[in-house]
């Protein structure tokens, strides 16, 4: 699920975009990854969440600057698998 909304004033031309993303992942195959240390089939829950911001009155060279940042967790049943993870990306977006 996402949302974007263009700000109005003073930062005309600004675009914040939003996303979340939750997703279930069960691995039912063989394999050392894929059970746990029980045995028993790895069941993975991930949810994602990002900001993204795009300054469209500044170009370089025809291209925008975005910066998007990102949130990932991880909850798992498999032993020392979970995790948080920030990360940022700067991206340059070609506007038609």
């Amino acid at each position: 699920m996402g949302a974007g909304r263009h700000v109005p004033g003073p930062a005309a031309r600004l675009h914040l975009g939003t996303s979340i993303q939750a997703q279930r992942v069960c691995c039912d195959g063989a394999g050392g990854p894929r059970l746990t240390l029980r045995g028993r089939p790895r069941r993975d829950s991930i949810r994602s969440f990002s900001l993204s911001v795009l300054k469209r009155a500044f170009t370089v060279f025809g291209y925008s600057p975005q910066l998007a940042l990102f949130h990932d967790t991880r909850l798992t049943d498999a032993q020392a698998q979970d995790c948080d993870r920030n990360r940022a990306e700067l991206r340059f977006a070609r506007q038609f």
